[in-house]
Order: C-alpha cells, then sequence, then structure tokens
C-alpha cells in the first residue's frame, strides 16, 4: 500500500493546527495552575490563542467540504455522457473521483 502523503497546502495547515493546538492546551494548563476552582480572567491574546486552532479547523473543514462536492460532480457518470474517446476522462471516467470519496468516506 502506497504511503499518504498530503498536498503541501494540507500538510502545512495541518502543522499549523498542531502549533496553534499545543499552545492552548498548554495555556489551558497555565491557567488551570494560577488559581485553581476560580474562573480565570484572560486577555484578547489570550482568547485569541485558545480559539485560533478552531479557526484552522473549520478551514481545513470547509476546504474538504468543498472537495467533496466536486468529487460528487466528478463521481457521477451522468456527468460524463459527452467525453471525446481518446482522451484520459474517456478511459477514467469518474473511477478516480469514485476512488478519492471511497478514501475519504468509505461507509
Amino acid at each position: 500500500m502506497e504511503e499518504y502523503v498530503p498536498t503541501p497546502y494540507v500538510n502545512a495547515r495541518a502543522k499549523h493546527f498542531l502549533k496553534l493546538a499545543t499552545e492552548a492546551t498548554e495555556l489551558l494548563e497555565e491557567l488551570k495552575k494560577e488559581q485553581p476552582g476560580v474562573p480565570a480572567r484572560i486577555s484578547r491574546d489570550e482568547y485569541v490563542k485558545l480559539v485560533a486552532p478552531m479557526q484552522v479547523f473549520k478551514d481545513l473543514a470547509w476546504g474538504l467540504s468543498e472537495a467533496m462536492k466536486t468529487l460528487d460532480v466528478y463521481a457521477d457518470k451522468a456527468f460524463w455522457t459527452e467525453v471525446p474517446e481518446k482522451t484520459f476522462a474517456a478511459s477514467d471516467l469518474g473511477t478516480r473521483a469514485r476512488v478519492a470519496l471511497n478514501r475519504i468516506d468509505p461507509v
């Protein structure tokens, strides 16, 4: 089985998300230690640090959703009714799109 290598964009966003999530977790642990059992007051910068990972995650999820919509179009056999015979598309007829969809959501 071939090793999955994400696109540079997805790889960079995933690394950025992990970095931000680590920083947010560290900040939460610091806040818990300062005054256990007392609601914490946080600054605007701390708030941004806590919510930034979710924004990156939402961006990735939105991109995946758009990719799935596009793959749905190309995976539909009805899309391939008029394809020039001697082209890659004629031999594929959406097979790669269907394979990609099945890798993303195998159910």
